[in-house]
């Protein structure tokens, strides 16, 4: 499950839940509290730089509703200068998400008997039912959902999930040669931008390393083509899978230069179930980009 939607857990349309990034798929409702924490007075924050490489079987939609659900409440149960934090990291042997607000608080007797449907407290016009609907969704898939609260002193939401498998596709880290070009092949420029602050220290610290960029399929073939009696297979590619006007994708680039070794197909689709499949059967790894910014970096 891949949020910088809301800036830190990811969900991907497989159903697992890789929290990397709060990225985010149209339709969840997160989109929502992007333009809540736009609001003055209003501050939403996430801190999420555990969560890299959790997985946890659990709807991606779900787990949408479920996690703005609880931010709409902490905003709706703060009077002045709200501000709530979303934290995620491993405990144990589980995930841990946590909504932290600076609300009004919960009465000692009130907390008890929320998350049954009806029962609600801070909300003028609430009927319990976000609420209702988190504890049973995360109930559902084997989770458990806890509040810690105290009047005037705010509210903790605690949800934990029991961590799955990590699948095959995933990349526990980008290995980057001591020698050799870095290609990034993507036709969003700011894409290109978020590899080139994570590389420039390497490039910096390594003249024998140098990262290219191709907007194009075509273009990438071209410099392929040029420079190919010079690749000594330690050229890495980083290849999206998409590309506006062009009818061949990222992956089929990949099969027919040979290069499956060597690259990785960066993109938000790497969570298709056929692009998964054609992966796998290519040997070629993949990686969304929305961990980007995060995937570790190792050098050999």
């Amino acid at each position: 499950m891949h949020l910088k939607k809301l800036n830190n857990v990811s969900v991907d349309t497989a159903g697992k839940v890789l929290t990397m990034t709060f990225h985010h798929s149209p339709g969840t409702g997160l989109l929502h509290e992007l333009s809540l924490s736009k609001i003055p007075g209003i501050t939403i924050s996430t801190n999420c730089s555990e969560g890299y490489g959790l997985f946890s079987d659990i709807q991606q939609i779900e787990l949408g509703r479920v996690l703005s659900n609880l931010i709409d409440n902490s905003v709706e149960a703060t009077n002045d200068d709200c501000k709530v934090e979303v934290i995620l990291k491993k405990k144990d042997k589980k995930i841990l998400f946590s909504v932290i607000d600076n609300s009004m608080g919960i009465p000692a007797e009130i907390l008890p008997k929320l998350g049954q449907r009806g029962i609600s407290y801070g909300k003028p016009a609430g009927a319990g039912l976000g609420l209702y609907h988190a504890c049973n969704s995360i109930r559902k898939c084997g989770g458990e959902l806890t509040i810690d609260s105290s009047e005037n002193k705010g509210a903790t939401v605690n949800i934990l999930l029991n961590c799955a498998e990590v699948p095959d596709w995933f990349i526990k880290a980008l290995t980057i040669p001591q020698k050799g070009n870095i290609i990034v092949i993507d036709d969003d420029n700011s894409v290109y931008g978020l590899w080139k602050r994570r590389f420039d220290p390497l490039v910096a610290k390594n003249p024998a390393i140098a990262l290219v960029c191709f907007d194009s399929l075509s273009k990438a073939k071209d410099w392929y083509l040029q420079t190919l009696l010079a690749d000594d297979g330690k050229n890495l590619y980083l290849c999206d899978y998409r590309f506006c006007g062009e009818e061949q994708t990222g992956l089929d680039f990949i099969e027919m230069l040979g290069i499956s070794e060597q690259a990785v197909l960066v993109s938000n689709y790497v969570a298709d179930s056929s692009i998964k499949h054609r992966c796998g059967k290519l040997g070629v790894r993949s990686l969304s980009k929305m961990c980007i910014t995060i995937v570790p970096i190792i050098q050999t």
